[in-house]
């Protein structure tokens, strides 16, 4: 009772320094039709290998890169 989830913190300094070593990857989801079962398309999900949170989510890191313009470094 009373426990809440660990919710790491990223700073602009941690993002731009998993930049420079390459932890950010693209992770491919595919989108099929329930009806077909064809594959439609794809879409890309980036996600950051975080040396010591390990795999992160956009949620946990996008707010940092907008806000401190890193979209472009990022490759969006």
């Amino acid at each position: 009772m009373g426990n809440k989830p660990f919710v790491p913190t990223v700073t602009a300094a941690d993002v731009q320094a998993g930049i420079e070593h390459g932890e950010f990857a693209v992770h491919y989801q595919p989108v099929v039709s329930l009806h077909t079962g064809k594959l439609l398309s794809t879409e890309g999900l980036v996600r950051w290998r975080h040396p010591t949170l390990g795999l992160l989510s956009p949620g946990m890191f996008l707010p940092v890169v907008a806000s401190a313009g890193l979209m472009p470094e990022l490759g969006a």
